[in-house]
């Protein structure tokens, strides 16, 4: 029987974003699965690290902390990290974005390893230029967006085999909740608390329609942390702008939340209003499996997704526009005079539901990263 080969998935960060969690979700697959024998070599501490210990995963974490305009720091790390190479002698490394890439491609010069870059975004930033210049053998991104992007950079990713798009396991949900039959209506978002995220726009949208009057009982929950200065500047924003608005009695900021299925299953729309177009949208296809109708961004990653009217609903949110398309969407549920058909939008939830259950699940996921190891291994 041949040994199984070895993979060491590198994670910059400690706390558990997204790409985090596409990490753990990964690592957890393929050791459910035995095929191949893995390991989490984090930068830093934190959620995502203690995640990993709790769920029995092989994993490694720096000692000290580094950034590379600190020249000793960073040779220290780079000396730690090829020792943690060499002890877990990995067939292959899946680095998780260009500062991984960057790092472990320094850390193991020399050493004949197979390479994989998961360029998870945003792209275009110095980062991304200087891994550029780092030979690999395949890039993965997290959506066809993303890919159309990274390849307008310059220089040119110096790709030995080849690139592909990933399509994120998102885990599935045995109930489905029904929707749009509560009062007051739930509306919900998550996410980081940056300014970005375009929480403010969603604010802006219901103080108007609040105003104008004759609206349905509604609540807004917002779930996720201020993690920066900077972002907890901006959530103070935000709550000073509740009260601007009078929403205090609508819009409620639940922080942090461990298990996010609970959150999903409370709410009947899902709003994701990013600024910025967002590489994938990971909390949309997470709402859209437990069952929410979703009102999401008409660019980047999420298009992969969602299509408007199909198995959710779109508004331009990366524009001047953003506050009035959403009013307008929005508008359909919350206005008394808007008679709207709770089944036909009930449908689309339930369309949505069904196309991330039979696209995005784990076992497909696994099942692709697997593969594509096998075509490197050969």
């Amino acid at each position: 029987m041949s040994v199984p080969k070895k993979i060491l998935y590198v994670s910059p960060n400690g706390y558990l974003g997204g790409a985090e969690r596409f990490v753990l979700t990964a690592v957890k697959a393929h050791a459910q699965a035995g095929n191949f024998e893995v390991a989490i070599l984090f930068f830093s501490d934190g959620e995502a690290c203690q995640e990993a210990e709790r769920a029995g995963l092989n994993c490694f974490v720096l000692s000290r902390p580094f950034r590379f305009r600190s020249p000793w720091k960073l040779f220290y790390a780079l000396r730690e990290m090829r020792n943690i190479v060499k002890s877990f002698n990995p067939d292959m490394l899946h680095l998780t974005m260009p500062y991984a890439h960057i790092a472990l491609s320094l850390a193991t010069l020399g050493l004949n390893l197979k390479k994989v870059w998961f360029q998870q975004g945003p792209v275009g930033g110095r980062l991304d230029q200087i891994a550029n210049l780092f030979p690999v053998d395949m890039i993965f991104y997290n959506s066809l967006y993303l890919q159309e992007m990274h390849r307008k950079a310059w220089p040119p990713a110096r790709v030995r085999v080849q690139e592909t798009i990933i399509r994120y396991g998102v885990e599935s949900c045995s109930n489905a909740h029904s929707i749009l039959m509560h009062s007051p209506l739930i509306l919900g978002t998550a996410g980081r608390i940056c300014s970005w995220k375009g929480f403010h726009n969603i604010l802006y949208a219901l103080g108007e329609l609040k105003s104008e009057g004759a609206l349905r009982p509604f609540k807004l929950h917002i779930a996720g942390d201020a993690k920066t200065p900077h972002d907890q500047r901006y959530k103070q924003d935000l709550l000073n702008l509740t009260r601007t608005l009078q929403l205090t009695d609508e819009v409620e900021f639940l922080g942090h939340k461990g298990k996010m299925d609970d959150f999903y299953q409370s709410v009947d729309l899902f709003i994701h209003s990013s600024i910025i177009p967002e590489p994938f949208g990971l909390v949309v296809a997470e709402a859209m499996i437990n069952g929410c109708l979703v009102i999401v961004s008409d660019d980047g990653g999420v298009r992969d997704i969602v299509k408007d009217g199909m198995n959710g609903l779109t508004f331009t949110s990366t524009t001047s526009n953003a506050v009035t398309d959403l009013k307008k969407q929005l508008s359909i549920f919350l206005k008394l005079k808007n008679n709207f058909e709770a089944k036909k939008y009930q449908t689309i939830a339930e369309q949505g539901r069904q196309f991330i259950q039979n696209n995005y699940s784990i076992p497909q996921m696994r099942a692709q990263l697997e593969e594509l190891y096998l075509k490197l291994s050969v």
